[in-house]
């Protein structure tokens, strides 16, 4: 049995609750819901991908995939993304220093 839960449709055991309080399309819906997982709230503004993926590369950490939605205002965007290794901590807050990103936060899935 699933349910939905903020934006993850997932088993009804969930390490997290409401990950997306702006509504936006859900792209966890697409995504594979296992390992490694990035999720992340940013505004919508060009170069966020980038810049998130230079500072997950000069960590090493590689991204398997990377699913992306936005709000209908196009403001701010979730991200749901899968990595083959758990980053450090460090990277998290380097991540959560960024200003475009809004909230970012590592589970194990």
């Amino acid at each position: 049995e699933r349910e939905r839960l903020g934006a993850l449709a997932v088993p009804t055991e969930a390490p997290f609750g409401d990950v997306d309080p702006v509504g936006a399309e859900h792209p966890a819906d697409r995504a594979d819901p296992t390992g490694t997982v990035l999720l992340m709230l940013n505004d919508d503004v060009p170069g966020v991908i980038g810049t998130v993926g230079g500072v997950l590369g000069a960590h090493g950490i590689n991204i398997a995939e990377w699913r992306l939605g936005r709000n209908s205002e196009r403001s701010e965007a979730l991200s749901f993304i899968n990595l083959d290794a758990h980053p450090p901590s460090d990277l998290v807050d380097e991540l959560r220093a960024l200003k475009p990103v809004n909230k970012a936060v590592i589970v194990e899935l």
